[in-house]
């Protein structure tokens, strides 16, 4: 009788556990970002079999249920049941990419931030991917090639180039973009320092495109609003600010022909919007601009692009995200 009970009982234990794992719907997906591929084995640690070699950035499919922590290498994380092809196994998840991309309008583009180990996972291995960088007094735009690395001292996975320098900002475009030549000059004002380019209600801000014939490009930035009172709040700023708006123009400020550009740049509460940088992403000698709004959270930045339809007009193309939990 006891030994029918506890024959009973293990049965049990094992339709509970198969039951867990056939239970996953398998919806959540992960893309591999360690550039060397990361291996699917046949059980949750080191001493598994090798099923197979997952190359960098394929989808594979996982389940966390009774998923089994470890620490490799000083890198903390959870072997997972995954699924990849006709294949099913474990893999090691601190090297799987499982945040959402956060692009923008545009699927074509992307914007992200290299060394950011806490925000989202912008990379798309099918798009072309540059930086921007500083070279004496002008901006200029590189080719580079993206690695992902996840190591100790970050909460997510960082995005490296393969140049020594680190960009001011990595974009990433369908369409080719001309590369080595200048994006425009540098502002003698930093304009990426926290709290540089932040526009006020009240303030007017002109930025020129200039490069090695001159000015060829112009916008007034004017910032409306109503301050209500004084709020401080972290990170952010100390006013109470309703119905603010940021409209751009051509250089003469026009109010008939602006573009209120607070709708297509991230909004929140008292959120007030930074230009970190601008110049002349695709060449057509027309401004791109780049913003961020500051929250408790992080910061969330807005790439706007000059819009081809629509004649000395901006729109936004891509967005990302900068803060850990």
């Amino acid at each position: 009788m006891k030994k029918a009970l506890a024959l009973l009982i293990l049965l049990f234990i094992t339709q509970h556990f198969t039951y867990c794992f056939d239970s996953c719907d398998w919806q959540t997906i992960g893309f591999v970002s360690s550039s060397n591929g990361i291996n699917l084995r046949d059980q949750p640690s080191l001493e598994g079999k090798k099923i197979a070699v997952i190359p960098f950035w394929e989808p594979v499919a996982i389940c966390t249920i009774n998923a089994k922590e470890a620490t490799i290498d000083g890198v903390w994380g959870s072997w997972v049941k995954a699924r990849y092809k006709q294949m099913e196994g474990y893999v090691f998840d601190p090297y799987l990419a499982k945040s959402e991309v956060f692009a923008g309008d545009d699927p074509d583009y992307r914007l992200s931030l290299e060394h950011d180990g806490c925000g989202r996972t912008d990379f798309d291995p099918t798009l072309n991917w540059y930086g921007i960088y500083e070279e004496g007094e002008q901006y200029i735009l590189k080719s580079v090639e993206i690695n992902m690395e996840r190591d100790s001292q970050s909460e997510g996975i960082p995005m490296h180039t393969n140049l020594p320098q680190e960009s001011v900002f990595l974009i990433a475009s369908k369409t080719p973009l001309q590369t080595n030549q200048s994006l425009g000059k540098i502002n003698p004002q930093s304009e990426t320092c926290m709290g540089c380019g932040r526009l006020y209600p009240g303030q007017t801000r002109r930025i020129f495109l200039q490069k090695e014939k001159g000015i060829i490009s112009h916008k007034t930035l004017n910032a409306i609003g109503t301050v209500n009172s004084i709020v401080c709040e972290e990170y952010t700023h100390c006013l109470d600010i309703e119905n603010y708006q940021l409209r751009c123009s051509e250089l003469n400020y026009d109010q008939s022909s602006h573009q209120n550009l607070s709708p297509i740049i991230y909004q929140g509460k008292n959120s007030l919007a930074e230009l970190v940088w601008y110049g002349d992403l695709n060449s057509d000698n027309e401004l791109d601009l780049i913003f961020v709004v500051y929250r408790m959270e992080g910061g969330h930045y807005t790439l706007l692009m000059s819009d081809s339809n629509v004649s000395k007009q901006l729109k936004r193309v891509a967005m990302t995200f900068w803060g850990c939990d």
